[in-house]
């Protein structure tokens, strides 16, 4: 019996490690991913803010598959799911009895105009490196945070971001010379109420102002603004936003997902 992993992410690395321990004899395990480095991607949120670096958040996927698991290091460029095969850039072709799909997500920066070059976020290493960069030398301003694109993966984020930011500038001594605001494009910061109550204490003992029911619309980086659908403006001078998310180009390119 074959499995197929396709996607060596967290939850790709841990449903083969748990197969690999329970299987009985005879059952093949193999990963495929376009990367021979796992990522601990709750750690990108850290390296935006200097706690943490891309050596400590990083390991070899050769010593995080138990044994059992075999690894290969490819891209997938289609799924056919009624002939159970995948076939890989280059045009390998690979053979499966059960298939578990992986991919997680991928940036779709395009959905609002304006993002790609006006907005950081910390949702890749690189891009959390390069937040880092610039909040290391973020004298004041304001600064705008929250949710950007919609759909977007681990959904307190945005509010991670802004009370690491808080501590960050408040370390450095500049809290005092930045504004910092939290749009959300619901009427509170944080979708569960239970949780919200906390939440907006915490804001309001940390100076954070939220900014209810202003839906990203586009990003003038001549200007400097944020605009709502809503039809209001922002003025910012560090702009971290959720970037809109979509499925991997596998799923779109195989037909097995929804537009």
């Amino acid at each position: 019996m074959k499995v197929l992993v396709v996607g060596g992410g967290d939850g790709g690395t841990i449903f083969a490690n748990r197969l690999a321990r329970r299987a009985p004899q005879g059952v093949e395990i193999e990963v495929i991913d376009k990367s021979d480095v796992h990522y601990y991607q709750p750690g990108f949120l850290f390296v935006a803010v200097g706690e943490s670096s891309r050596e400590r958040i990083s390991k070899s996927r050769s010593k995080i598959y138990r044994r059992g698991v075999k690894f290969t290091r490819a891209e997938v460029e289609r799924i056919d799911l009624d002939d159970r095969k995948v076939r890989l850039k280059g045009g390998e072709v690979k053979s499966y009895d059960y298939l578990v799909i992986s991919t997680g997500s991928v940036m779709n920066y395009d959905d609002i105009p304006g993002f790609r070059d006006n907005v950081d976020h910390f949702w890749t290493l690189e891009d959390a490196e390069k937040l880092h960069s610039k909040i290391k030398e973020f004298k004041g301003g304001k600064v705008v945070v929250g949710i950007g694109g919609l759909t977007y993966k681990c959904p307190v984020a945005p509010l991670e971001i802004a009370f690491l930011l808080d501590d960050y500038f408040r370390a450095k001594g500049v809290r005092e010379k930045v504004d910092i605001k939290f749009i959300s494009p619901l009427e509170r910061p944080y979708g569960p109420r239970l949780l919200n109550r906390v939440i907006v204490e915490e804001m309001k003992r940390r100076d954070i102002e939220t900014v209810s029911f202003f839906t990203v619309d586009r990003v003038d980086g001549e200007s400097k603004k944020v605009i709502s659908m809503e039809g209001d403006s922002l003025d910012y001078d560090l702009l971290v936003l959720s970037p809109p998310h979509r499925g991997a180009d596998v799923i779109l390119n195989s037909g097995i997902g929804d537009d």
